[in-house]
């Protein structure tokens, strides 16, 4: 029960993964301890359920669903009503509507026979069912019948706070969907306020102030039901004033989840936060955008420009300002220990996870392995309360929540560089320029046409093999490519100060190198794809999740001398995927040896004078043991997805006996890893792709080393083929040599492999999957600066040594 409850509390936090820990360890000792199947086990069940669905578990939500709902029939107990609730509500999101509805009905008729009219178990299920109504069947006349009920119930129960909620809130919806919007506000405003010093009867536009609530899941609900209903009036009145209290209540709530997230620990519950409340940030975008077309107030811009920023990747951020704040203000003996937990968590997260992958999971293993996990999760939580009391600074910096002002921008990205964030939902799309000359939002209405367009673009340039008729596919290359520039880059370009373009994403966008989209179509006969006008020809682009996370990744502490390590192993006969992991996902395929990878490394290693680890050397083990010390981390070597589970995607090491790792690095475990890097460069197939989460975007690989303590990554948008690929990193390094920064390193690289590809290898599959991401700034000194230096030295020596001359003849 204890394990039970604690899982419970985190879920009403939204810290799912945490809860299912504590859940999952509770169901083990249950049956370690062959356990009676009785009422709590029920509540259990039903909590698992509901627990799998938020994370997106679905077949082990229906697999707990028939457990419980198998128990709950036969019993009239409180727990057992709530488990056919919430199992009738899944059946009428999956289509079911009817069906719920019957389960719903005769629940009620079960509690009135059992516990009569005036019990609270059956105005519980009455609220439900007046719920559901609502929900489903859109009948709010009906609903609001049973929610006056409910409501009269409460007045002599007015303490009940967990039956309160509910009713308070549902009658206020159904109130709103009968046309009594007025009454409804009144509704949720004594809901809001309830127990609370602040007024609200003279204003029922007013919102709490946020240091003064809960936040929890409850009150972003309560929110979002005052939210639709202010939306509402304001199209039916066109009263700004109620526009404007429409979007101050977005941003409540924009202001309550972020708060929720600070009190999650696991990334994976940050992910699920970030997907599960996007939409209310595009709405406060929408609303915000909307009250500066209508006022001009350039404050609205600012409102709009900041929530956009924490649109994007929340989690990720919120996660580098807590390791930002470990690393600045907590002695480095109690940090180090918080990494060592970490990891520990990590690693253990991947095993519980590849286990449960298996056709026959080994429950003993799992439920040890849960102990663990348990153990390393309390003993982390524990030293972060230690943080949190004993160190302000730590305290202050984890806690901020603020995102910069566009007129801070110029100072976080730099002078000389457009800033370009993109914000895309299903019908809109809003496009920011900030440079020191200009702040400027543009945005346009969208339709399913540009996801399509991306999807063939995609595709067209990550799967050539594929293209049976070729003059086709180039024609339709320059039409999407062309398409893409007329929507994304056109409408804003007159605002550009400069050739250089960082460039934030989002949404579907994430999966694009703009490098390759087409100003112009090419007027020539022959399928020529070098001769194409990309992007890149006029920019260099690099990108990033947002510039409130470049901020923080600046402020990192980063040793100044360039030290350079690189992997590469040699992977002798040809990997049997299915023989690395032994689960229920088998025909994998091979992975077969990479000859120029190794040559790249060896170049790169050379050139930059940094250490080598090659084939066999190059172990998970000495990664780990090493990497820390470097501030330049070169990885050339096979890359493993899991689209399924992506803390499970993981770099392949070299396979020779490496106890007792498993020569598959983990992104998990990445990071738990302490990094200090200026540059990660993942020279591997697929290292930017994944996943994409619509609150988090693309969950990759390199997203890990961002995390760990590196500024910039240079990863991969699909797979890299080995020998263009080796040719483009090597002469991406001979410029970094010379002082350009990372972009337009690359660029030079891909111009001049470009001028010498033949015509098959000019196809931009060939030298375009390669993107940085992060800090652009040169790794080594500008030779410019450079000459100066030694030219500074010179004439010092100079006009010392004649110094010392004329001083010794005096």
């Amino acid at each position: 029960d204890l394990y039970s409850s604690i899982g419970a509390g985190y879920a009403r936090m939204g810290d799912y993964a945490k809860a299912r820990i504590y859940f999952e360890q509770a169901e083990s000792v249950w049956e370690k301890n062959h356990m009676e199947m009785d009422q709590n086990y029920i509540t259990l069940i039903n909590s698992m359920a509901i627990n799998y669905g938020y994370l997106g578990m679905i077949e082990r939500e229906e697999e707990y669903f028939r457990k419980g709902i198998e128990l709950a029939v036969k019993d009239n107990s409180i727990h057992s009503f709530n488990m056919i609730y919430t199992y009738a509500i899944a059946q009428a999101n999956a289509g079911n509507i009817r069906k719920g509805e019957s389960l719903l009905t005769e629940l009620l008729e079960r509690s009135r026979n059992y516990y009569g009219t005036d019990s609270r178990y059956y105005i519980e299920a009455l609220k439900n069912y007046a719920a559901y109504l609502l929900d489903y069947r859109n009948d709010a006349a009906t609903a609001i019948k049973h929610f006056s009920v409910c409501n009269d119930y409460l007045s002599r129960h007015p303490q009940d706070a967990n039956l309160r909620d509910p009713v308070y809130e549902g009658y206020a919806r159904a109130l709103h969907y009968n046309g009594q919007s007025r009454e409804a506000l009144v509704k949720i405003q004594e809901l809001l306020f309830y127990g609370s010093k602040e007024e609200y009867s003279f204003d029922l536009l007013a919102n709490p102030e946020i240091d003064s609530v809960q936040a929890d899941r409850r009150y972003v609900r309560i929110l979002r039901s005052k939210y639709e209903i202010l939306t509402d009036l304001f199209s039916e009145t066109q009263d700004i004033g109620i526009l404007r209290a429409a979007a101050a209540t977005s941003h409540h709530i924009i202001d309550a989840v972020d708060k929720i997230r600070l009190n999650i620990s696991e990334e994976e519950s940050r992910i699920v936060l970030g997907d599960h409340y996007r939409k209310s940030y595009l709405m406060a975008i929408r609303d915000s955008e909307l009250c500066y077309r209508l006022s001009s107030d350039r404050l609205y811009l600012e409102k709009t420009f900041q929530i956009a920023e924490k649109s994007k990747v929340a989690g990720l951020l919120a996660t580098t300002r807590e390791l930002n704040a470990i690393q600045l203000h907590i002695p480095p003996e109690i940090a180090d220990y918080e990494q060592s937990l970490q990891r520990e968590i990590g690693i253990l997260n991947s095993k519980i996870s590849l286990e449960k992958g298996k056709v026959k999971p080994n429950k003993l293993l799992l439920a040890e392995w849960n102990e663990k996990i348990l153990l390393a999760i309390r003993a982390r939580d524990s030293l972060i309360l230690s943080f949190e009391k004993y160190y302000p600074e730590y305290f202050a910096l984890k806690y901020n929540t603020v995102a910069p002002l566009m007129t801070e921008i110029p100072s976080i990205v730099g002078r000389k560089i457009n800033y370009i964030s993109y914000i895309v939902s299903d019908s809109l799309l809003y496009i920011f320029v900030v440079n020191r000359k200009h702040r400027e939002l543009v945005s346009c209405r969208i339709d399913s046409i540009l996801f399509k367009t991306l999807g063939e673009f995609r595709d067209l340039l990550s799967n050539p093999a594929l293209v049976k008729d070729v003059r086709s596919a180039f024609i339709n290359y320059q039409e999407a490519g062309t398409g893409l520039y007329k929507i994304l880059i056109e409408p804003v370009r007159k605002y550009f100060i400069s050739r250089n373009l960082l460039i934030s994403p989002d949404n579907y966008l994430s999966y694009l190198p703009f490098e390759t989209i087409l100003s112009s179509k090419y007027e020539g006969e022959s399928i020529l794809y070098r001769k194409l006008d990309y992007l890149m020809n006029d920019f260099d682009i690099s990108y990033a999740y947002s510039a409130t996370l470049m901020k923080e990744i600046g402020a990192r502490n980063i040793p100044g001398k360039n030290r350079l390590v690189a992997f590469a192993p040699f992977y002798g006969t040809d990997i049997n995927l299915d023989s690395l992991f032994s689960g229920n996902q088998q025909g994998r395929g091979f992975l077969y040896d990479l000859p120029y990878a190794r040559q790249e490394a060896e170049y790169v290693a050379l050139i930059s004078r940094g250490n080598l680890f090659l084939n066999e050397k190059a172990k998970e083990s000495v990664f780990k043991k090493e990497a820390i010390n470097y501030n330049i981390v070169h990885l050339a070597m096979h890359t493993l997805l899991n689209d399924q589970h992506p803390m499970n995607s993981a770099m392949i090491f070299s396979q020779m006996n490496d106890s007792p790792e498993d020569g598959l690095l983990y992104t998990s475990e990445v990071y738990g890893i302490p990094l200090r890097a200026k540059m990660v460069v993942l020279s591997s197939c697929n290292t930017g792709t994944g996943i994409l989460s619509s609150g988090e975007g693309i969950l990759s690989l390199a997203r890990g080393f961002l995390y760990s303590g590196s500024r910039s990554v240079v990863m991969s948008m699909w797979e890299i083929e080995d020998k263009s690929g080796t040719e483009i990193v090597s002469r991406f390094y001979e410029n970094l040599k010379k002082g350009h920064t990372k972009s337009n390193s690359l660029r030079k690289s891909r111009t001049s492999y470009l001028n010498n590809a033949t015509q098959l290898k000019s196809h931009p599959y060939f030298w375009a999957t390669l993107i940085v991401y992060g800090d652009n700034s040169p790794i080594y000194p500008p030779a410019k600066f450079m000459a100066i230096i030694i030219l500074l030295f010179a004439l010092s020596a100079a006009v010392l040594f004649f110094y010392l001359r004329n001083r010794k003849y005096s």
